[in-house]
């Protein structure tokens, strides 16, 4: 029988407990194979907190230690992942630490295991640097798991177009059907310029509407710009600061809609905050670009061009938004397709 490690070599934790999606990936991959072959989600201590189907590995990084300190956790967490490893075993690694992980896998993985990355963008190989680090560990990785054809395409080697998450049924079953929308839309995750958090928090500020925004600022003029629009809007709720992950779920299911004001960096690239709110039944408001255009395809939410134009008195319509339910649920249904496709690419199926 095959083994399947979905690996977080990074394990990156603060203040003890886990922030990004690594967890989500790792059981969203344990869910999909479980029937099909033995699976360790593969990570750090801070991974003892969830998972006990656990490979772990010695070290977490954190905020607390040097980037030197970091990086030789890190490659002490590669070697560790490809010892003892033999032809029945693949080893998926999330995307972080992209640049270590390149080094970590021309140093280490000697073995006869197959070995897949998860890509979101092309940033191992949007550089001199990365591209020699790439180009020196691509004989030792037999494929790419990314978002798009023209990520997969840039690493010039065998690639899965899948999304960033693929829903099974288990991912709905946390979901209290009780909750009250306390919210009428909400943001949530890191706070910053591409984000587009200031400009979505100046459009609803002093309007009838309940709003959410919680997450952690990139940098203190973030803070004090948000701190600054949101002072004088009592329909605002701020909490800067990232959520726990129960906390962060429940704040979910609590909104009727929430928005992603994609600009810059995170509009030309896949965000798993999408499937956390289509997992969760959540319709979307965004700004349109290239990696939420199936929002509309596939009528899941309301895209539009620029936040200070989008009307959101059309947000009202219940039968509309019953509507979008509904088509959440049929996106769902058809995320078997990706599973199937996955598990042929990475032979498991």
């Amino acid at each position: 029988m095959k083994t399947l490690y979905i690996a977080d070599i990074k394990s990156y934790e603060i203040n003890g407990s886990s922030r990004g999606h690594y967890f989500t990936v790792a059981s969203n991959y344990y869910n999909m194979f479980k029937d099909r072959c033995k699976v360790f989600v593969t990570g750090g201590p801070v991974y003892t907190q969830r998972f006990n189907n656990l490979y772990q590995l010695k070290y977490n990084t954190s905020e607390k230690h040097s980037t030197i300190k970091n990086k030789i956790r890190i490659m002490c967490n590669m070697k560790q992942l490809f010892t003892h490893k033999d032809k029945n075993d693949i080893i998926i690694v999330q995307s972080s630490a992209t640049a270590t992980a390149l080094i970590g896998i021309f140093l280490f993985k000697w073995n006869k295991s197959t070995v897949y990355t998860i890509q979101y963008n092309t940033e191992c190989v949007n550089s001199f640097l990365k591209r020699t680090l790439f180009n020196l560990a691509k004989r030792k990785i037999n494929g790419i798991i990314c978002p798009s054809k023209e990520i997969g395409e840039a690493y010039g080697i065998p690639y899965c177009v899948v999304p960033d998450y693929i829903y099974t049924p288990s991912e709905s079953q946390s979901q209290d059907a009780n909750l009250q929308k306390k919210y009428d839309f909400s943001t949530l995750g890191i706070i910053c310029k591409d984000k587009g958090t200031p400009a979505m928090a100046k459009r609803l500020k002093n309007t009838s509407y309940r709003v959410l925004i919680a997450g952690k600022p990139q940098n203190e003029d973030i803070k004090l710009e948000m701190e600054d629009i949101c002072r004088d809007s009592p329909n605002i709720t701020l909490y800067l600061n990232y959520l726990p992950e129960n906390e962060y779920k429940r704040a979910i299911q609590e909104s009727r809609y929430c928005i992603l004001n994609y600009s810059g960096a995170y509009s030309e690239h896949s965000s798993g905050v999408v499937f956390d709110l289509l997992y969760q039944n959540i319709p979307i408001i965004a700004r349109r670009c290239r990696f939420l255009q199936f929002i509309e395809d596939y009528q899941l939410g309301y895209l539009y061009n620029d936040i200070k134009d989008f009307n959101f008195k059309i947000t009202e319509d219940k039968d509309r938004y019953q509507a979008f339910i509904e088509n959440i649920k049929s996106y769902q249904k058809k995320q078997m397709d990706y599973i199937l496709k996955l598990g042929y690419f990475l032979k498991i199926i």
